[in-house]
Formats: C-alpha cells, structure tokens, sequence
C-alpha cells in the first residue's frame, strides 16, 4: 500500500506531495499537506510501518500551509531546495513577493543589474524558483 493511501485510510484529504528526502536511511520519505477535517496539516507515513503522523501547525486554508511549507520543511526537517516540490517554491515566492517571477525574468534582472543589493535579491529569488 503506498503512503498516500494509508493516509486517505487514517482519514486525510486532498493529500499534497510537498517534499521527498533523497536520503533513503531516515523513517519517512516524503511530507505531505493533508486536510483533516476542516484544518489542513504536514503530514508523513513511517516507512517501516503503516502509521502516519502529523507534524507542525494546523492551518485553516490550504493557501497559508503551502505559503509557510518552505521555510517549514528547510529549517524544521533540513529538506534541501532540490527534495522541495515546485508549487512549494512557486507558493512561497508568491507569499514574499506578492507575484511569480520565472527563472527567465529573474536572469533577464540579472543582467541588467550592477547592483550587489539587488544582485543579493536575485540570488534570493533563484533560490526559490
């Protein structure tokens, strides 16, 4: 049975893959946002057996769980930018810069900036993207 099905068998919804470690020796694989009646939480299945758990903050919108993800899962569970889904990235620029910008704008900054402020900021946004 594969992790997102005992999730839906412990009760969870609309199940989100946010992050997977690359490393195979820790207890779970991949973090997930779930709702759970009418909060949304982090959540994760042990890999050695079927039980789930829950991890973090509830949220009451699935908005503001997957605006805080990022900085959830690098600083609580040390996830790299590399293990980190795509929307998890694209949701936390959106809450930091109240837009998207594609890797292609922030090169096209790139090269018209001479700025080391601004050049500190664009290294910021990649990392994000």
């Amino acid at each position: 049975m594969n992790s997102e099905q005992i999730l839906k068998n412990f009760g969870y919804e609309n199940i989100t893959p946010l992050s997977t470690y690359k490393d195979t020796s820790v207890d779970f694989q991949t973090m997930y946002l779930a709702k759970w009646g009418k909060m949304w939480r982090y959540v994760f299945v042990d890999k050695f057996s079927t039980q789930c758990g829950s991890t973090g903050e509830s949220f009451a919108s699935k908005k503001s769980a997957m605006a805080s993800a990022y900085t959830f899962l690098t600083e609580s569970w040390n996830f790299t930018d590399e293990e980190i889904h795509p929307s998890v990235k694209k949701a936390h620029q959106m809450e930091i810069l109240g837009f998207e910008m594609t890797p292609n704008e922030i090169e096209a900054l790139r090269l018209v900036a001479n700025n080391p402020i601004l050049t500190g900021l664009l290294e910021k946004l990649e990392s994000i993207c």
